[in-house]
């Protein structure tokens, strides 16, 4: 039993040893890690990271590794395991370029997921942990981006007006001219009553909708409405019960739903959805 051990002991480092050589130099293999993200080959250049990771634990890439692990993760969407890798990179190589640089992308992946205010959190946190970090530029920038996501319009327009004065001409100006114009847009876009709203639905099914411009839906929640209050009307001049009961049941469900939807849709205008779409759309933080 012992001569088996001693068997394995010594020929488990050989086999790995063999295995290392087979599997190419340190250099190539994250390398070609490299080129299959270039490639858009996600998948192989997350298994070609984590043999390098496996292979050289204290390899010279490994922090690269990681954060390239990360960027496949979030290519081939799946933001959580995206996170998780930079959060990783992030902690165990702080220090260095790529744990800076991993920060920063923990930002724009919690922001490009729909989390601003955490987004907001991590830039905050970047600013704190490197006073005169490589990406200061782009943090500024997606700062911006991230309190207005907020509805932080204000702060918003002050940051993007400190963008201007720190770096003039830079490389995210004309995506921060674009987000101010949307900015005043908004905040000069008048604001709907939902009073109105549902008051005026109570009266003619469909002014919900109408009243914050969706007229397709307005005809359509007016016309179904009429016409099975009329068919239920009609049903009960035949003395047809049954008629009468099934279209006033289906009349009825469809005016309440004008009422209900007359709300929601106050809700989603005075919210600005369109704003925050147009934000997203004009969002520049990719990598």
């Amino acid at each position: 039993m012992k001569k088996i051990f001693n068997i394995t002991g010594i020929a488990f480092p050989i086999f790995f040893f063999i295995f290392s050589i087979a599997a190419g130099s340190e250099e190539s293999v994250y390398r070609l890690a490299e080129q299959f993200y270039e490639q858009g080959d996600y998948f192989s250049a997350i298994t070609e990271t984590m043999r390098y990771q496996f292979l050289y634990p204290k390899g010279k890439y490994h922090a690269e590794s990681i954060l390239l692990e990360g960027k496949s993760y979030w290519k081939g969407k799946s933001p959580s395991l995206a996170l998780n890798a930079m959060t990783k990179c992030f902690e165990k190589y702080g220090e260095t370029e790529a744990g800076e640089k991993a920060l920063l992308y923990s930002g724009k992946i919690r922001l490009l997921a729909g989390s601003p205010y955490f987004a907001h959190r991590t830039f905050l946190t970047y600013n704190y942990l490197y006073k005169k970090g490589k990406f200061e530029e782009d943090v500024l920038s997606d700062k911006c981006f991230s309190s207005a996501m907020m509805g932080e319009l204000e702060e918003a327009k002050g940051l993007i007006a400190r963008y201007r004065e720190t770096y003039g001409e830079g490389k995210y100006l004309s995506s921060l001219n674009e987000l101010e114009k949307l900015i005043d847009n908004e905040t000069a876009r008048s604001k709907k009553s939902y009073a109105l709203a549902v008051g005026g639905s109570a009266i003619i099914p469909g002014f919900g909708h109408f009243y914050a411009g969706e007229w397709t839906t307005g005809l359509f929640s007016l016309a179904t409405t009429g016409v099975c209050f009329f068919l239920a009307w009609d049903g009960y001049q035949d003395e047809n019960l049954l008629r009468t009961v099934l279209f006033g049941v289906a009349g009825l469900s469809f005016y309440q739903h004008s009422l209900f939807s007359a709300a929601n849709n106050v809700y989603h205008y005075n919210r600005g959805e369109n704003f925050y779409r147009g934000v997203m759309i004009r969002y520049t933080g990719t990598f």
